[in-house]
């Protein structure tokens, strides 16, 4: 027979599981809203067809990456045209990593569960934090992924991880930045109850973690 605590135990992580769950919804090409507050990207883009961050250095030195928010740029006469990421080497080679007119915001951690709004920007918040995936047209197809790291000192710093592993075509770099930052939702009076509100959206954190501590004070006075 399963033991009551292993039971307890199996329905908290059910119960928790869905109330640790974040979503970001669209509300831009480069701003998505959240339940904690909103992720906007748009006070770092270049507006000019140039890339805010240019010619960053990958890990080895020899390939320089640049990175555009919200709006693309065009970098040479080769297939870095209306790009989010654009790779060079110290010749003229250069690759695109990632298209600028696309916009997905996923789940959390989930990607396949991400809401498709027809491009390929991904909004997704990972353990690492917020993150950023474009992904490029044509063939082969490359992914760029930037993590967003929020300081509230930093106007904007774009570093480049590169390739990982070596021929996947998957890219990563690191933007940190305020405008990382969740904006906090305008706050309103909590009302005055001993319980959680019986209008809360189903999911929402405190009716989760209430329904849990009740199911587990039935289990314990049962025991």
């Amino acid at each position: 027979m399963i033991p009551t605590a292993a039971v307890a135990c199996f329905i908290g992580i059910v119960l928790v599981s869905p109330c640790l769950s974040e979503t970001c919804t669209q509300i831009s090409p480069c701003a998505c809203q959240t339940s904690q507050g909103l992720l906007d990207l748009s006070p770092l883009a270049s507006r000019n067809g140039t890339p805010r961050f240019q010619d960053v250095p990958g890990p080895a030195g020899a390939l320089f990456y640049s990175y555009n928010p919200c709006d693309g740029f065009s970098k040479g006469s080769g297939p870095c045209q209306d790009v989010a990421v654009c790779q060079t080497d110290n010749s003229t080679m250069s690759f695109s990593l990632g298209a600028a007119n696309s916009t997905v915001f996923a789940n959390s951690t989930v990607f396949a569960n991400s809401t498709v709004f027809a491009n390929s920007t991904v909004f997704a918040n990972s353990t690492n934090g917020w993150q950023v995936v474009y992904t490029s047209l044509g063939s082969p197809t490359r992914t760029s992924t930037v993590t967003l790291v929020c300081d509230p000192n930093e106007p904007g710093n774009f570093t480049a991880q590169g390739e990982n592993p070596q021929g996947s075509a998957n890219y990563f770099f690191t933007l940190t930045s305020s405008n990382a930052c969740l904006k906090p939702n305008p706050t309103s009076p909590m009302p005055r109850t001993s319980f959680p509100p019986t209008d809360a959206a189903p999911g929402s954190l405190p009716n989760c973690l209430y329904l849990l501590s009740v199911y587990i004070l039935g289990v314990s006075l049962r025991s």
